[in-house]
């Protein structure tokens, strides 16, 4: 089993949200969420706030791929913790 090292980027008030409920809630009420495997590329623009998560490989679908190596990855959150 490979994990992964996964960044979340959203708003401050959704991160605190996320890290006390241990859930992702998406502003479109969709089960899926939105990572990438930089920091600080392409999604920089999608909020100031950062959660960092680990997931299992097989439980990420891969969304783009950049020319600098970063990665984008969906996350089916339906009864997922974060």
């Amino acid at each position: 089993m490979t994990t992964l090292d996964l960044y979340h980027r959203t708003s401050e008030e959704a991160a605190r949200a996320i890290v006390a409920t241990g859930r992702f809630l998406t502003r479109e009420n969709t089960p899926e969420a939105y990572v990438s495997t930089h920091i600080d590329g392409e999604a920089a623009g999608y909020g100031a706030a950062v959660v960092h998560v680990r997931v299992d490989e097989a439980d990420a679908q891969l969304e783009d791929e950049f020319p600098n190596g970063e990665l984008h990855y969906r996350l089916c959150c339906k009864n997922r913790e974060a």
